[in-house]
């Protein structure tokens, strides 16, 4: 249930009241569009972002010669300049290694920029700023790798991670600048990299890691490397093949950058028409929030020959540009406004011009809502923070009784789904339909991904992450620990499907609630009510199903191809019926007779709120969320039925229309 405020309360507990609610608009997307465009050849790009704010570029050309490739850097002060994105620097010219690129960061207020030298012994090399990139020191030697480096990569700790040829195929390894000198290479001990088409590292500081995102072509790895101790590990993938035809699409020159509290991937994505006979190489962007669990994410409508870097950048140091996204290589930029929550002029207030709103949510489906606006004078014809996808904030509560003053509680955040203008001689209105951010989990997965030997609890989190949905609560609790061997998730399928099949398996339930967490709960007869309706209630219906199965059969396949077994009896609705109804059901993803009793006693209780159908009409309370339980007592006899009965919210229906003074809520209800 929502923390409501006194004055709610206080109107909730009052005979009568007086609604109140807050609609307003905003939009948080990054609309990227084309911003420069250079001149030069696309080449290996890194970027960063100086101490200033200032942005600094790298590239390294591309020429017909693998040994004879140029090294260029750019600062970008101004980024509203386009001299500036067309004005580079040579740092080397005609003598370095093509194919291992660059990389550049920031490291506590020193740029760096790395690159490979062309003749033997095959040095890596640094060049230095300490002005922002104003000007350049360097090179100096950190290491002879005599062996062509595939991948160069930085986390802005003093360090350089790098992927090079060893007999089969690649290793990595990562030096690091310490007391005023740069360390022997800490060599990789893992096993071979088949190949290397670009790496990159981000700093892990609350696990005192570097983590990276290391591409062989097809797909791409996440590996750490705690220092202490020279520990490297596997953290897992991040964008495998299709685990159907074990083909992979092109995943080259991955780079990673922090911001917004997430990791942010970029690389190039490359389809040469084996999954859809068409070809392309547009730049993906993916997120996670523990470089574990990884966003599907989008693409940009841009072909890039080589990985762009995706950048946060704050106020420049000069211009009036502004804080901004952007996603670039040295040839292409492209940029996207930042969203300011704390600008008034990024949020419309249309609170005034409500005509009437309807909130549904239902167990496991985007929850909805439906706006109804005046539009007369036209002011909602072409708002710029309406639009698709874009977002609605929604509050609802009550004025206080005895000061008047509203007081509000936020119910929901939901995207726009649809927008439809009804005019008439006699009205003109906007209506919108919006879906709250679990709409994300209706797209469908365009390649099939097999997970196994996971626990429930990461197979979950996985599938929100997938969606963008990085906020989950996950109860600590038996089930959600028990491992699942085998979960194969074909392509075409959506993240819904997907997920409710899932929760099935142990009887999960789960909603997005109003900080768009997404809650995942185990539903348990012992949950205390909390709030109770008695003479408030406008209208009810209470009832019961008697055609539901009272002994539940789950058969399970442990490792070995045996047969496990778990039962579940309602002896209490046998009894009462003098019928045994049997439910039988099989699942191989359960391998231990622990898992089948407890599915089975889950499916039994499934039966049992099944068997339970009531309906409420009350005065809407806005601190009522989904699964919630709630105590009904009807009015006694001869006014209504005396019955008293704890319930728990399925399905909850809110309805405000303020020209017929209605302010409603209709709750549909099963035993708890």
């Amino acid at each position: 249930m929502r923390t409501l405020t006194t004055s709610i309360q206080n109107a909730l507990a009052a005979a009568a009241r007086t609604p109140a609610s807050s609609v307003q608009l905003f939009d948080p997307i990054q609309h990227y569009a084309s911003y420069q465009t250079g001149g030069l050849l696309e080449g290996i790009s890194a970027a960063c972002l100086a101490s200033d704010g200032a942005i600094i570029r790298a590239f390294t050309t591309q020429p017909t010669g693998a040994f004879v490739a140029s090294l260029d850097v750019q600062r970008i002060s101004d980024p509203g300049n386009s001299t500036q994105w067309n004005t580079w620097t040579s740092l080397s010219s005609g003598n370095l290694l093509r194919d291992a690129g660059c990389a550049v960061s920031n490291n506590s207020g020193t740029l760096h920029v790395f690159a490979q030298s062309g003749s033997s012994p095959y040095n890596l090399l640094v060049w230095t700023s300490t002005d922002n990139g104003a000007t350049w020191s360097g090179p100096v030697t950190i290491a002879a790798i005599n062996a062509a480096i595939r991948g160069l990569g930085s986390a802005g700790q003093n360090d350089v991670f790098y992927a090079y040829d060893i007999t089969g195929g690649e290793a990595l390894a990562v030096s690091r600048f310490s007391s005023g000198a740069w360390s022997s290479p800490a060599t990789w001990t893992l096993g071979v990299i088949p190949a290397n088409v670009g790496l990159d590292a981000a700093w892990d500081s609350a696990n005192s890691r570097y983590l990276l995102a290391v591409s062989d072509g097809r797909q791409i790895t996440g590996y750490s490397y705690t220092p202490s101790g020279g520990v490297w590990a596997l953290v897992g993938s991040i964008a495998p093949l299709d685990s159907a035809t074990s083909l992979g699409l092109g995943r080259f020159y991955p780079r990673l950058q922090l911001f917004d509290g997430l990791y942010n991937l970029s690389y190039v994505e490359v389809d040469n028409g084996a999954f859809t006979g068409l070809t392309y190489s547009y730049a993906r962007l993916r997120q996670s929030s523990d470089f574990i669990h990884w966003s599907d994410g989008t693409l940009l409508s841009q072909t890039f020959a080589f990985g762009p870097t995706w950048l946060k950048a704050p106020t420049p140091p000069t211009g009036s540009a502004g804080p901004a996204y952007y996603v670039l290589d040295n040839t292409y930029a492209w940029r996207a406004p930042v969203y300011n929550p704390a600008n008034p002029s990024s949020l419309l207030d249309v609170s005034a011009q409500v005509l009437a709103f309807q909130r549904v949510e239902k167990n496991q489906h985007a929850g909805q809502v439906s706006l109804r606006l005046s539009n007369v004078g036209g002011q909602y014809n072409s708002p710029p923070m309406l639009g698709l996808n874009t977002s609605i904030a929604l509050a609802e509560g009550y004025h206080d009784p005895t000061s008047g003053t509203p007081s509000t509680v936020t119910v929901g955040i939901y995207y726009v789904d649809r927008c439809q203008y009804l005019r008439a001689p006699d009205h003109n209105e906007l209506l919108i339909t919006a879906s709250d951010a679990t709409k994300r989990l209706d797209h469908a997965a365009r390649l099939q991904t097999s997970y196994s030997g996971q626990t429930l609890a990461w197979l979950l989190t996985e599938l929100a992450a997938r969606a963008g949905l990085f906020a989950v609560h996950i109860p600590t609790t038996n089930q959600f620990t028990q491992v699942v061997p085998v979960f194969v998730m074909p392509a075409s399928q959506t993240l819904r499907q997907a997920l409710d099949e899932l929760c099935s398996i142990y009887d999960v339930y789960y909603f997005l609630d109003q900080t768009e967490t997404l809650q995942f709960r185990e539903l348990s007869a012992a949950d205390l009510s909390v709030w109770t309706y008695q003479p408030e209630i406008e209208t009810l219906t209470l009832g019961s199903d008697d055609l539901r199965a009272n002994h539940v059969i789950v058969t399970g396949r442990a490792a070995g191809g045996a047969q496990v077994f778990g039962e579940s009896y309602d002896f209490a609705h046998i009894t009462q019926t003098g019928q045994e109804r049997p439910l039988y059901r099989t699942d191989p993803r359960l391998t231990t007779a622990t898992q089948a009793a407890l599915k089975a006693g889950f499916l039994l209780a499934d039966e049992q709120r099944a068997g339970t159908h009531h309906t409420i009409n009350v005065p809407a309370n806005p601190g009522l969320q989904l699964l919630d339980v709630v105590t009904v007592t009807d009015s006694a006899a001869p006014t209504g039925t005396g019955q008293s009965t704890n319930a728990r919210i399925s399905t909850l229906d809110v309805t405000y229309t303020p020209q017929q003074a209605l302010f409603d809520m209709t709750l549909t209800l099963e035993q708890p």
